[in-house]
């Protein structure tokens, strides 16, 4: 990983995130798995097959993309140094999603600051797979606070380190996965068995970054002077009796620093599941909290890029 490449694709991530009217590649993964889920669809099958057809399906669409962004910088390259660099700058500010996560969160946060609660809950469907239509305006804030903080996991701190561990080409992979798992990584009737190899491919996957991130976390609480010491007992105490074994460690860490509980009943596909609470309420969830998430997400992102870049200088100069 070039130094040139890493802080300018995180720079661009920082200055303009995602458009929506650009093209994206994590928008072609997602049509890759689309068809590869329909054409498996078709053919009927007991559990055995579908488990196989998941694995089949992982496999695929990870390996093409690792191919496709190998093909694409080894182009690059052929046409010039400066035309490599200028590919893997995108690369690298397509994979990360500091900028992506803080707007697409910040357009429900809007609609609730203006008193538009079904705005909110149809805006929050982007970013969750629970059901919104009949939640209340502070469930929508624990949603949201849920997603911000998993997502400091899957969008910043796993990118950043498989870009330092492995390079542009590993960080797609790890991309390809993650998009996968949020796609079909699901523990309802259509996916159990059809997206249990994403969904278990993406634990193993996050299981380092996340406890990583973790550390970021409890450092920026630190410094922006939240409940550090709360933040570091709901991760001992709460972040194992989540679902996933990473998502409840970003999730305690946020529910600490910030004196709220998150976790507890939601709904999924019309099914409710009694998820287990993280954190303690020693307050309601409010709108500020929502803004102190914001400056934990920027801070833990902006800690991980300069750990990464110091990484990637002493393994270049050695």
């Amino acid at each position: 990983m070039a130094p040139v490449e890493y802080i300018g694709g995180y720079l661009l991530d920082l200055l303009i995130g995602d458009p929506r009217f650009f093209p994206h590649p994590v928008k072609a993964i997602g049509r890759l798995i689309d068809r590869l889920v329909r054409r498996f669809e078709r053919e009927p099958g007991d559990r055995s097959f579908l488990l196989l057809a998941g694995a089949v399906i992982w496999l695929t669409t990870v390996a093409a993309t690792g191919f496709a962004v190998a093909f694409i910088l080894g182009l690059a390259a052929s046409a010039g140094k400066t035309c490599m660099h200028m590919a893997g700058i995108y690369l690298v500010y397509a994979v990360v999603a500091t900028r992506c996560l803080h707007v697409e969160s910040n357009e429900v946060f809007r609609a609730l600051e203006s008193g538009d609660l079904d705005r909110a809950r149809e805006s929050l469907k982007n970013l969750v797979s629970r059901d919104t239509d009949n939640l209340s305006e502070e469930s929508v804030l624990k949603a949201l606070l849920e997603t911000v903080s998993e997502n400091i996991v899957d969008g910043i701190g796993s990118p950043l380190f498989y870009l330092v561990a492995g390079g542009t080409v590993t960080a797609w992979m790890y991309k390809a996965s993650n998009t996968l798992d949020s796609m079909i990584g699901y523990r309802n009737k259509k996916y159990l068995y059809l997206g249990r190899f994403s969904a278990r491919a993406d634990d193993v996957l996050n299981y380092i970054p996340a406890r990583i991130t973790g550390l970021f976390m409890l450092v920026s609480s630190i410094i922006l002077r939240y409940d550090w010491k709360n933040a570091l007992k709901a991760w001992i105490r709460d972040a194992h009796r989540h679902p996933s074994p990473n998502a409840g460690i970003p999730e305690a860490l946020l529910a600490g620093s910030l004196g709220i509980q998150l976790g507890g009943p939601s709904t999924y596909f019309g099914k409710t599941v009694d998820k287990p609470t993280l954190g303690d309420a020693q307050t309601g969830i409010k709108p500020e909290h929502y803004r102190k998430a914001v400056r934990l997400l920027y801070l833990t992102s902006l800690l991980l890029f300069f750990a990464g870049l110091m990484t990637i200088v002493i393994l270049s100069v050695c």
